[in-house]
């Protein structure tokens, strides 16, 4: 990171190999202990824009001053209007959210008969 930190950054998204750097607002959100890192940028749009392009599934790279912080996939987008604003909003999380989405919930089966084990996993 440079020396302006916090402030400053050059904070860029980059979505099918195309780069996009003007952003009314965004959070990234990366915690060691929280399994995927998630990120949300908000974009304005002219109001001459009529047809808005839909990211959800796209792949997405975050860079923050050049440097790679976050490879991950565009989970929604949404469109807001109101009277005096129109909001294009990206809602992603890095890969390691296919880990998560796909993996099995934890169920203690300890002490249980194997009968008893299967029901408990059966009725979830």
């Amino acid at each position: 990171m440079s020396n302006n930190y916090p402030y400053n950054n050059d904070v860029v998204v980059e979505i099918d190999g195309r780069v996009h750097n003007r952003w009314k607002s965004y959070d990234i959100d990366s915690d060691f202990l929280i399994p995927a890192d998630a990120f949300r940028f908000d974009l304005g749009v002219p109001s001459d824009s009529t047809v808005l392009p839909d990211f959800s599934g796209s792949e997405v790279k975050v860079r923050i001053n050049g440097e790679l912080v976050m490879t991950g996939i565009v989970d929604t987008t949404q469109h807001s209007i109101s009277k005096n604003n129109r909001t294009y909003r990206l809602n992603g999380r890095d890969r390691a959210s296919i880990l998560v989405d796909c993996s099995a919930p934890i169920t203690n089966v300890k002490g249980l008969t194997v009968l008893d084990a299967v029901k408990k996993l059966l009725n979830r």
